[in-house]
C-alpha cells in the first residue's frame, strides 16, 4: 500500500498538473487505496504492455498488485484526470 501510494502521489506532483489530489484509504476484507486527481490525465494505453519513454512506475505498481494477490486499476483519459485504485486483500 505505501509503495502504491508514494508513486501515485509522486506522479500526481510530477506529471498532471492536478489542482487537487484526493487519496483515501480503507479496510474491511479487503485493503482499497484510492489516488484521485483533476489533472491533464493521460492515455493508460499508452503504458498496456510496454513503457513509454522508459517510465516504468505504472507497470512495476501493477506487478507489485499482482504479488500481494490484489489488482491495481487505472482510471484515466486527456483532460479527465487520474484515478488510481489498489484493492487487496486484509491479512
Amino acid at each position: 500500500m505505501f509503495r502504491v501510494a508514494q508513486e501515485a502521489v509522486r506522479n500526481v506532483a510530477e506529471h498532471s498538473a492536478a489542482g487537487t489530489v484526493d487519496v483515501r484509504l480503507a479496510a474491511t476484507d479487503t485493503v482499497t487505496l484510492t489516488v484521485a486527481d483533476d489533472g491533464i490525465g493521460f492515455d493508460p494505453a499508452t503504458l498496456a504492455d510496454t513503457p513509454a519513454g522508459g517510465h516504468v512506475g505504472l507497470l512495476l505498481l501493477k506487478d507489485l498488485a499482482r504479488t500481494a494477490g490484489g489488482r491495481l486499476e487505472i482510471d484515466a483519459s486527456p483532460g479527465r484526470g487520474t484515478r488510481l485504485h489498489l484493492e487487496v486483500p486484509a491479512t
